[in-house]
């Protein structure tokens, strides 16, 4: 999740994941030749993706912080 909002490009190895809500900067391999494996690495070795949005605007630990910041729990 946080490489699709830094940019990082990712190379997704397997069937695990598939049918899965990812962002653009993910390269699925679902069973690669080393050959294809590595094709994959020097293509994106030097590659940013812009960031992407698609788990959120990257806020959730401010609003985590601040709920945690205001619970006032009771003890009964």
């Amino acid at each position: 999740r946080e490489s699709s909002f830094i940019g990082l490009p990712v190379i997704n190895l397997g069937d695990r994941q598939k049918n899965r809500q990812r962002g653009p900067n993910v390269m699925d391999l679902q069973f690669p030749t080393r050959i294809e494996l590595l094709q994959a690495i020097v293509s994106i070795k030097n590659y940013r993706y812009p960031s992407s949005f698609i788990y959120g605007q990257g806020g959730a630990g401010v609003l985590a912080a601040h709920a945690i910041s205001n619970w006032q729990p009771s003890l009964k």
